[in-house]
């Protein structure tokens, strides 16, 4: 799809009509609000239920151990060495924090984010990294969906008391 056509994709595929900066197609301008919408939703649903989104290192290690667990609906071996001793040391490290997360009761994570780092940029790619995986294997209306079912399992889910994660 061209830049030039003035037609984004909006909210995972559905068709929309926007005017875009076509001199720059990468533009703030040229994005619809639903992906901040869906970002800010995201914030406020887990930390109504007690998640401490200010524990950085946490909820940075709590992404690793969520795509171990994505990794276990997918055969393995890959038949690549190096991919599957990754994955192989991945899923025991994501096991080991979920153990210590269903018996902590008094976490705390002083971690503070560097200012010249590039957190942000590293938290785009991941979510492009999932966007691109779930839209190039022509899944993006289940991705869609699984967000929506997930945001609504957690807001009617008991509330993460005590430990923040």
């Amino acid at each position: 799809m061209s830049h030039r056509n003035n037609v984004i994709r909006a909210e995972f595929g559905r068709p929309r009509r926007q005017e875009m900066d076509n001199s720059n197609p990468r533009t703030p301008e040229g994005y619809t609000p639903e992906m901040f919408s869906m970002i800010t939703e995201c914030g406020n649903t887990v930390r109504a239920k007690g998640i401490d989104t200010s524990q950085h290192s946490t909820q940075l290690a709590m992404i690793a151990v969520e795509a171990s667990q994505a990794l276990s609906w997918v055969t393995m071996p890959s038949g690549n060495n190096h991919v599957d001793s990754f994955i192989a040391e991945l899923e025991d490290k994501a096991f080991k924090l979920e153990c210590y997360r269903d018996t902590a009761t008094d976490h705390y994570d002083h971690s503070e984010v560097m200012p010249e780092g590039n957190l942000y940029r590293n938290l785009a790619d991941i979510v492009i990294r999932c966007f691109g995986y779930a839209a190039g294997n022509s899944n993006a209306r289940k991705l869609y969906g699984a967000i929506h079912e997930r945001l609504n399992e957690i807001a009617d889910g008991p509330e993460r008391e005590g430990h923040g994660f």
